[in-house]
């Protein structure tokens, strides 16, 4: 399903939710099929918001022909915030984590996936891709259901949720470098066991990568081959999830 080279456009919109209004940013790009509706994938951030990186992704999933968008998850703290990786906005990007309300953010994504399956360009299938702290949401949101995939790079936390891997029965993919301090080796063994656990989950491991080597703005952490060995199978887990 790849379509690059297609005409693209940007679409910034919200969705109301009881205390607020959660930011859209969408990326399209025009289908071969024309006005036929399509699958879609949501990206769930990093602690750093929607930022370039991010839109990044989200042409990169728009130029394999999939509706591509990413939800604010910071919108009741910073709405909007875009962080660079300039170790002077680290802090403000820890601060925002560490007062996120996951539960929330749950819901959140809940709402946002079912305002985009009933979008009428969506043909009703959505997937769901997350780094790091959008790692993390999207293994707790794909296992409460409704989403035809599941993509979690490098999810930080889930020893706060040690069943969650159990709870999936979407196809999934996580994928983990065995260098990631922001994880630890007690918790990437503790996903390997769950994994193994679960026939829908697929656990990869890239020797010597670190967090964040999907990222390749965060030069000390980008791992190029690691990086182009996950997409592969990200495309090969949406092509068989999603196929027409």
């Amino acid at each position: 399903m790849r379509m690059d080279g297609q005409a693209r456009q940007v679409e910034n919109s919200f969705l109301p939710v009881d205390d607020g209004r959660i930011g859209l940013t969408g990326i399209v790009q025009d289908r071969a099929g024309g006005d036929e509706p399509g699958p879609a994938v949501i990206l769930l951030h990093e602690i750093f918001g929607v930022n370039f990186a991010m839109r990044e992704e989200l042409v990169r999933l728009a130029g394999a022909g999939y509706l591509a968008v990413a939800p604010d998850l910071f919108h009741r703290q910073a709405p909007g915030v875009q962080l660079s990786y300039d170790p002077q906005e680290r802090p403000m990007a820890l601060a925002l984590w560490q007062a996120f309300d996951t539960d929330q953010a749950v819901q959140d994504i809940e709402k946002v996936r079912a305002h985009v399956a009933a979008d009428p360009r969506c043909d009703g299938r959505v997937a769901v891709v997350g780094f790091c702290l959008g790692g993390k949401l999207a293994l707790l949101a794909g296992g409460r259901g409704g989403f035809a995939a599941v993509i979690s790079y490098y999810p930080v936390q889930m020893s706060d949720f040690p069943d969650a891997l159990d709870s999936l029965s979407t196809p999934t993919v996580i994928h983990m470098g065995d260098n990631d301090v922001h994880v630890g080796p007690a918790a990437v063994s503790h996903l390997i066991e769950a994994a193994a656990r679960n026939d829908s989950v697929d656990f990869r491991l890239y020797p010597g990568a670190a967090h964040a080597f999907a990222n390749r703005h965060r030069l000390e952490e980008f791992d190029a081959v690691a990086t182009t060995q996950s997409w592969e199978r990200n495309f090969a887990l949406l092509d068989q999830s999603m196929s027409r």
